[in-house]
């Protein structure tokens, strides 16, 4: 069994610098995000990484955009913005973002599933990950009854934290829609870092809708897992945001709240 390895990389070990360098070496089973959880919980909106920067990390990922502008997807390489409004855009490569969880995505695991509810299509992905303390990317292609998803609009400073964002947050509905969903599921010892569970975002083969999974009803779906034994932490040090938020109050009814 792999040994799960949690790496912050903070100061004093390895900066991350947002003026880019060497491209990343495609490393299998590693998932790289950048900043916190916590901090976008906190309301530390200012993006420091570009997409094309995020590109250098994986070709498969989520998060989100400068001032909370939307939902990010990345998938085989192609990145996708969902604005507070639905729509699906292509960001420009010098978008920026303030949170994302990228992988090379490379699938240890995959299974066909058929007419199923969000609720057991999550036991099904459990059970074949097979553990409660391995982290998985997740990706899934197919047709679903109904997919159910929310963005958010760009925030102004200062920015109010994410809780009070997503109170009035907007949802989008897709029925016989096909598209496919990426993400990750991650274990509970990551809390305070990035977001236990699910975190899926969706994109509609048709560009007609997309944003973070709330919900959905498969017809018939293709799943993968990649199953990882990394992750990394890159923290934005040089943003002034960042560095000055407190980060040492424990939001967990927050993240519940929010997602």
């Amino acid at each position: 069994m792999r040994s799960i390895r949690l790496i912050l990389i903070a100061a004093g070990v390895v900066f991350f610098l947002t003026a880019g360098g060497c491209a990343a070496k495609r490393e299998r089973n590693v998932i790289t995000q950048v900043s916190t959880i916590d901090a976008i919980l906190a309301g530390a909106y200012g993006g420091f990484i570009t997409v094309e920067q995020l590109s250098q990390y994986g070709d498969t990922g989520i998060g989100t955009f400068d001032s909370l502008d939307g939902e990010m997807a990345f998938i085989d390489g192609r990145a996708y913005q969902v604005t507070g409004d639905g729509a699906v855009l292509t960001p420009s490569p010098q978008a920026a973002s303030p949170f994302a969880s990228m992988v090379w995505f490379d699938a240890d695991i995959q299974f066909y599933v058929m007419n199923g509810d969000f609720e057991q299509l999550s036991r099904v992905i459990e059970a074949a990950i097979n553990s409660p303390n391995t982290p998985a990317a997740v990706r899934i292609e197919g047709e679903f009854e109904l997919v159910r998803t929310r963005s958010v609009p760009a925030q102004k400073r200062p920015y109010p934290p994410l809780a009070k964002v997503v109170k009035n947050q907007p949802e989008f509905i897709g029925q016989n829609i096909k598209g496919r969903i990426v993400g990750f599921w991650l274990p509970d010892f990551v809390s305070r870092i990035n977001v236990p569970g699910y975190h899926l975002h969706f994109i509609a083969d048709d560009g007609s809708m997309g944003g973070h999974l709330l919900d959905l009803n498969v017809k018939t779906a293709a799943v993968s897992i990649d199953l990882c034994d990394e992750i990394r932490v890159k923290l934005p040090v040089e943003s002034e945001e960042f560095v000055r938020t407190d980060l040492k109050l424990d939001r967990t009814a927050d993240l519940i709240q929010s997602e």
